[in-house]
């Protein structure tokens, strides 16, 4: 099954393979399915996901030090490092 088929399948409005799975997250994200998203929520939305990232990264930076696959012995990254400040950049 090709990326164009399914493409064309989901704008069509038909069911794929995936639709399974994505009304699990809409019931989290608080959407209906059948609605319309607009510029505001996509944007909120889209805020909302980065900060998420941001802070799994901060976060990623912060427990560096004790993750078991560090085989070179890292050690935290201060809060005054520009790392943080380029990711977010």
């Amino acid at each position: 099954m090709s990326v164009w088929y399914v493409a064309a399948a989901v704008m069509a409005g038909r069911k794929t393979l995936v639709a399974p799975m994505k009304a699990p997250r809409w019931r989290l994200a608080g959407r209906k399915p059948e609605e319309e998203s607009g510029g505001k929520p996509y944007t909120q939305g889209l805020l909302r996901f980065n900060g998420v990232v941001v802070l799994a990264f901060c976060a990623l930076q912060v427990l560096l030090a004790h993750l078991q696959l560090n085989p070179h012995g890292f050690g935290v990254v201060s809060a005054d490092s520009d790392v943080v400040y380029r990711f977010v950049a």
